[in-house]
């Protein structure tokens, strides 16, 4: 159920935080308890790891946290996090990844 257009941020880990520019936005992971799961296997199946998740949260009555919604939906804190990547694998038929969602603390809507 993704829309047809959708914005995406990419991080990468500093020692030290960069000077914000033009085409540079500092950011950080928001903190707070993640809901986490590893996929192994081609990159088209990290969409059916994140409906593992997110059906897991609904199953369990766990809210995760999301966005103001100003640009419909979004999250605030989901994350993939490529525990392999092209560099040492270029296979994108073996993937190694995290998928991280942030849980609602209670209270929050």
């Amino acid at each position: 159920d993704m829309p047809a257009r959708m914005e995406v941020h990419v991080g990468f880990p500093v020692s030290q935080p960069e000077a914000p520019g033009q085409r540079l936005l500092a950011g950080v992971v928001p903190a707070g308890r993640y809901a986490t799961l590893v996929h192994d296997g081609p990159v088209e199946g990290l969409v059916g790891t994140n409906e593992t998740v997110q059906r897991w949260s609904r199953d369990r009555g766990v809210d995760l946290q999301s966005g103001d919604g100003l640009r419909g939906s979004e999250w605030e804190g989901r994350l993939e996090t490529y525990l392999s990547g092209p560099e040492a694998d270029p296979d994108t038929t073996s993937v190694r990844a995290e998928v991280a969602y942030l849980l609602a603390e209670a209270g929050d809507d």
